[in-house]
């Protein structure tokens, strides 16, 4: 018996392009936002998160946020090995 449960991405969208710094360097990134909800019997939950997309490279900064809109965890490039 397993629990069925439902992922969507709702309202994605691209907020805008700008310079973000994380440990590993600066880049030029899309900011895109969206929200995520999940569905389930046990529970319903919708989380908004921020991520930095650098094309060619991929996802350097995520960011989710709390009901208020802070943040309440994030995850970040922090080294590129050759």
């Amino acid at each position: 018996m397993g629990l069925n449960m439902t992922v969507e991405v709702l309202d994605r969208k691209v907020e805008s392009q700008e310079e973000i710094n994380v440990s590993a360097g600066s880049f030029k990134a899309f900011k895109i936002s969206q929200t995520t909800k999940i569905s389930s019997k046990l529970f319903n939950r919708s989380i908004s998160s921020i991520e930095y997309f650098v094309p060619g490279f991929g996802v350097i900064k995520s960011v989710t946020l709390d009901k208020k809109g802070e943040t309440s965890s994030y995850s970040e490039l922090i080294a590129i090995k050759n």
